[in-house]
């Protein structure tokens, strides 16, 4: 018995299909995850976004807090998301920071960015960590 030439296109264009539709493994990058430490005595009201054109939000972080925030992959092991803008209340200005690539949204996974304050310019700043633990 032979395959119709039918059978053999559906049977081909399954196969094509079936890279697309691998299982998700334990260990995959799922999210790009960024880690805000208020290193300052004083509440940090913000406003952020996911990449310049994305929406923006506001955010608050109270004395010696960490927050964290989370962008999910489009599918896992994406490794892209854009960078995370933050603007402090009362700085002119936006900071753009990377992520770190995650698989769940453990805070500990996020890169590590800290909140302090310039007593002498009166204002908040930020400083990265450069490395993961």
């Amino acid at each position: 018995m032979t395959a119709s030439p039918l059978r053999l296109f559906v049977f081909a264009t399954l196969l094509s299909l079936l890279p697309m539709c691998r299982p998700v493994a334990k260990g995959c990058d799922r999210y790009a995850m960024i880690t805000i430490i208020n290193q300052t005595p004083y509440r940090v009201d913000y406003t952020y976004s996911w990449g310049a054109d994305g929406g923006e939000s506001s955010g608050v972080i109270k004395p010696h807090e960490t927050r964290w925030h989370a962008w999910t992959f489009a599918y896992p092991d994406q490794n892209y998301a854009p960078f995370f803008y933050m603007q402090p209340d009362g700085d002119n200005g936006w900071y753009k920071l990377r992520s770190f690539y995650s698989p769940d949204t453990d805070s500990s996974n996020g890169r590590i960015y800290y909140i302090r304050w310039d007593r002498e310019n009166q204002r908040f700043y930020m400083v990265g960590k450069l490395y993961a633990d």
